[in-house]
């Protein structure tokens, strides 16, 4: 006879050869507690199932005890060890009379705003402002201030075609005045030769024929208009300089060419269409508002124009390869229009909110 406590006690007529399996079989078929569930402890120890009573000290008039086992109490997690200070939630100090900070009453009693409201997300918002520019931290609208810093303005279109007019000249001046027998000899591979044209052709669009299409926007600084003609001269000398003097003197068009120059047919193709697109917005002259643009890349995107060409010149790239010229071009590009049209992607979403469609990414189709 033995003596099993649970809630209760209960009193069992065992075997000599009884296991504790045969205890939690009991137990189980007068409580109906599951045997699976049951912990069976004798002497301060817990019994397996497998084991005889009488191997494990149980004699007539012996006391068990049953607990039930616990969701999560199988082991104590250990205690994780923080090297760096737990940060602090950024608390906003009460400041009496923070509103002079914003507002200013001069002499006449005139109320003046010290601080930019933004426009995006209304009243109570107000810009950060900068040396050279105001931003909103919430939806990212900036105003560039045209300070002398910059220098002085000069017309937007002006701006345009002088600054990348360069990428056109500097090639065509070196076929034309300065390229020897050699180098000549190189241009006559068909890789090089395409992939020189397909450079030319982009930069007679971009420079002569783009500007006139566009409306009028704003004056370029003088220092931002140097800097992008800068860039454009470097880029156009580095871009020939490598098929008249660094490419292979044998280059017959591979598959890896094909597969670039389609790439880059695409992404020339997406940006004219989207730049037709963005064009035709306003149809009438006196048509200021903005309006969601539709239509090609644009139900994919938003920045169609930037996707267009940042396709464009990686699969130019890729033709290229292994010109290193190509490569930098490419990345480049994407540093400088990807950031871009991610602003771009945020400002829509702040203006047309609810009607703006939502499966529209910024940059990257169905990824970013």
């Amino acid at each position: 006879m033995v003596f099993v406590r649970t809630d209760r006690t209960h009193v069992l007529e065992l075997g000599s050869t009884a296991t504790v399996a045969d205890v939690k079989a009991a137990i189980e078929a007068r409580q109906g507690i599951p045997a699976e569930e049951q912990r069976v402890l004798f002497g301060g120890r817990q019994l397996e199932e497998e084991q005889r009573l009488d191997a494990c000290g149980v004699s007539d008039d012996s006391q068990l005890y049953i607990l039930m086992r616990l969701l999560g109490g199988a082991k104590k997690r250990k205690k994780k060890t923080y090297t760096k200070p737990k940060k602090q939630k950024h608390k906003h100090k009460k400041v009496k009379l923070r509103v002079l900070k914003f507002y200013k009453v001069d002499d006449s009693g005139k109320v003046q705003r010290l601080r930019k409201v933004c426009p995006q997300c209304g009243p109570g918002i107000f810009m950060a402002t900068h040396f050279n520019r105001v931003y909103c931290g919430k939806c990212h609208l900036t105003y560039v201030y045209s300070t002398t810093g910059w220098g002085f303005l000069l017309p937007s279109k002006l701006a345009w075609i002088t600054q990348e007019l360069w990428s056109f000249a500097v090639p065509a001046l070196w076929l034309t005045l300065a390229a020897t027998p050699a180098q000549l000899e190189r241009l006559r591979q068909p890789a090089n030769a395409l992939l020189l044209a397909l450079f030319l052709v982009h930069y007679l669009h971009r420079d002569f024929i783009f500007p006139l299409r566009i409306r009028g926007g704003k004056p370029t600084p003088f220092v931002v208009w140097l800097m992008a003609a800068l860039f454009c001269v470097y880029n156009g000398y580095m871009q020939t300089r490598y098929f008249l003097v660094e490419a292979p003197t044998t280059a017959p068009i591979t598959p890896r060419v094909l597969a670039g120059v389609t790439l880059w047919l695409y992404g020339w193709l997406t940006n004219l269409q989207a730049d037709n697109i963005l064009i035709h917005l306003r149809k009438d002259k006196d048509d200021k508002g903005y309006k969601i643009p539709r239509g090609g890349a644009f139900e994919l995107v938003s920045a169609a124009n930037y996707w267009g060409e940042i396709v464009e010149w990686a699969g130019w790239a890729l033709a290229a390869w292994p010109s290193l010229p190509a490569a930098a071009f490419a990345l480049f590009t994407f540093a400088n229009l990807a950031p871009r049209g991610a602003r771009h992607h945020q400002w829509y979403l702040a203006k047309f909110k609810g009607e703006y469609p939502k499966g529209r990414k910024a940059v990257i189709p169905f990824l970013w």
